[in-house]
């Protein structure tokens, strides 16, 4: 069923053409959930991204393998069940959660870490995307984009 709802994602990824802190809201407006009611990190329409960016370090030969996870919070600010997507995610990136399904005002915690596939020194990014689909509209209600970079050392 995710899959189905969420069909109508790939024109609003495709807009993504500018800095994230000003691409977030108008990938989630090309989705049709509106606009946000006021800066980052504040309450949208129907969900919320703790934050757009992930940070990660890994030392070679120093730091355990997969690294040190950062974590990230996604909360459902809908009145109807959600089910979330991340998507994009590259082969040296790990993450624990890759989709799920919450109730209204219940939050999921996704980890991300470095699984060093490539442990070469220099630093790799990589623009992942967190889609939300209502469960009873099956219906997408917005897209969130989350870069993620890692320095290996």
């Amino acid at each position: 069923m995710i899959k189905a709802a969420m069909r109508g994602v790939a024109p609003a990824v495709a807009l993504w053409t500018v800095a994230p802190a000003v691409a977030l809201w108008t990938v989630a407006l090309a989705a049709g959930c509106g606009a946000p009611s006021g800066g980052l990190g504040s309450k949208s329409d129907i969900f919320l991204v703790d934050k757009t960016e992930i940070n990660l370090r890994h030392v070679i030969d120093q730091t355990p393998c997969p690294g040190p996870s950062e974590a990230l919070t996604i909360t459902n600010n809908g009145r109807n069940r959600m089910l979330w997507d991340l998507t994009g995610a590259p082969g040296w990136l790990a993450v624990d959660r890759p989709s799920g399904t919450f109730d209204p005002n219940e939050r999921e915690i996704i980890n991300f870490s470095y699984n060093c596939s490539s442990n070469r020194p220099g630093k790799l990014s990589a623009e992942v995307f967190i889609t939300m689909v209502d469960f009873v509209a099956e219906a997408v209600v917005g897209t969130r984009p989350i870069m993620v970079t890692v320095t290996v050392e």
